[in-house]
């Protein structure tokens, strides 16, 4: 079962590809295609495996599958859609590097990104929003 964790921070080349921390790819088991998009709050990108993807969808909208569109309101509908459409493909190649998409460039203005592990998905966040986000963060209630 895929669990990924860490932070690891990367500069991204001049093709616009990051070395996929060797940790995360192990994670992986040599599973190459990935979907990559800017999370809803836009401040940073989540990459799934395809079917990890979907039930991440699945339980974003709370309906179990409908096989369909029947169970969901017509704003939930939209949003489904929309979020659908900024989804893309990413394959990590043989270097293990990962290319990012034209339109999720402005996310990485400095070419600096940190891995994050969340689980079931990584995350690729500016590094300096990341330890931004991170000092914010108090784990004591825990």
């Amino acid at each position: 079962m895929t669990y990924f964790s860490g932070t690891f921070d990367h500069k991204i080349d001049t093709n616009w590809r990051l070395s996929v921390p060797s940790e995360m790819r192990k994670e992986l088991e040599g599973r190459t295609n990935l979907k990559m998009l800017v999370s809803p709050t836009g401040d940073c990108l989540l990459v799934f495996e395809p079917e990890e993807y979907e039930k991440w969808v699945t339980g974003l909208f709370g309906h179990g599958d409908t096989n369909g569109l029947s169970a969901y309101s017509s704003k939930e509908s939209a949003q489904l859609k929309v979020l659908n459409s900024r989804v893309r493909s990413a394959e990590i190649d043989a270097s293990g590097r990962i290319g990012v998409a034209e339109e999720f460039r402005k996310i990485f203005p400095d070419k600096e990104a940190t891995f994050v592990g969340d689980g079931k998905h990584m995350e690729i966040w500016q590094t300096k929003n990341w330890y931004n986000f991170y000092d914010m963060i108090s784990l004591e209630d825990l």
